[in-house]
């Protein structure tokens, strides 16, 4: 009978054509690890996105602490007189002269501030990213849209948020 010849070459090529499938991914080892990703996706996501309340209280005490230095300051340089609820803004970002009339730039009766660059955000709440401060005497916290809730008389500012936005500990953030 006459002898088969093979080549060296053809033999090697087949045997590492078959590992080469055997090593290779599936489709059906694909779809397992894709499904395996978006179960892990769907668990890590929203706990990353969602927000601590002990976050939240950091930030909301922190902006808080901003304002407050921002209008003691103020009050410090214009006779103990606070930011009016008109132009709070205005007073605050930027320069002064000792009546507290504003305007954006210095000039050489203009020489206080600016004591902040920006009014900070509401941090959350239904309220979340506005700037703006309702005066007390025409509203109870939560009821006017508005960053903050602020009384001009004594420079008291809270977070505009109702008496039912409390943190874990049972306290209103409107009391911070």
């Amino acid at each position: 009978m006459p002898q088969r010849m093979y080549s060296n070459n053809s033999m090697t090529g087949g045997r590492r054509l078959n590992e080469a499938r055997r090593r290779g991914v599936t489709a059906v080892e694909l779809l397992i690890l894709a499904g395996l990703i978006a179960m892990l996706a769907m668990v890590v996501v929203p706990r990353l996105t969602r927000r601590a309340p002990e976050d939240m209280r950091a930030e909301l005490i922190g902006r808080l602490a901003t304002l407050r230095n921002a209008i003691e300051l103020y009050a410090a340089e214009h006779r103990g007189q606070f930011p009016s609820v008109e132009h709070f803004e205005q007073q605050l970002t930027g320069f002064t002269n000792r009546e507290g009339d504003a305007q954006p730039t210095r000039d050489e009766k203009h020489i206080y501030g600016p004591y902040l660059d920006k009014i900070p955000e509401l941090p959350f709440g239904q309220y979340k990213g506005k700037t703006a401060v309702v005066h007390n005497a025409l509203a109870r916290p939560g009821e006017r849209p508005g960053g903050w809730f602020y009384n001009p008389d004594n420079g008291r500012i809270r977070a505009n948020l109702p008496e039912r936005a409390a943190d874990p500990r049972g306290v209103p953030y409107n009391r911070y």
